[in-house]
């Protein structure tokens, strides 16, 4: 059974979920047939016309699929901080552009981060490898960027 606050978060959990999904553009389902389960407290979806829910990924494109994994992450942090969770208030993020995702629905989901003033973000993207994209898809963020110039992952000579 659930406390009056359980029930309060996993509705705030759900409702910051779905509005992220509008903003990042998810287009697989329509967010009436998307939930957060009340079991695990993962993302759901159901067929239109039909009462069974499964795991979101299953009926999702490749592209919504990743726009669901950022809604969530960043879900799971607002409703801590307005539910007075234990978030570490830490997102580490490596190539969340995946799947030929659209430069304007990464541009959204790098302004919600940038709006998370109490948190710490590490964002390791290589932005298609050009620099017109990640002035794109930066503009009007602020950050601090550290450039890697070389592969942090190399052999040993």
């Amino acid at each position: 059974t659930f406390s009056p606050n359980d029930i309060s978060k996993l509705k705030s959990l759900s409702d910051n979920f779905k509005s992220l999904l509008t903003v990042f553009n998810y287009s697989s389902k329509t967010i009436n047939d998307i939930a957060i389960s009340d079991e695990n407290y993962l993302p759901l979806a159901k067929k239109p016309n039909d009462e069974l829910y499964y795991n979101i990924r299953f009926d999702s494109s490749a592209s919504d699929f990743v726009r669901s994994i950022w809604a969530y992450t960043c879900s799971l942090y607002k409703t801590s901080v307005a539910k007075n969770g234990n978030h570490p208030n830490l997102f580490m993020f490596d190539e969340p552009k995946q799947q030929d995702m659209s430069i304007n629905d990464f541009s959204n989901f790098l302004k919600e981060l940038s709006t998370y003033k109490n948190a710490q973000t590490l964002l390791f993207a290589s932005f298609e490898n050009s620099n017109e994209t990640f002035v794109k898809a930066t503009e009007g963020i602020e950050f601090h960027l550290n450039f890697i110039n070389e592969k942090l992952i190399k052999p040993l000579i």
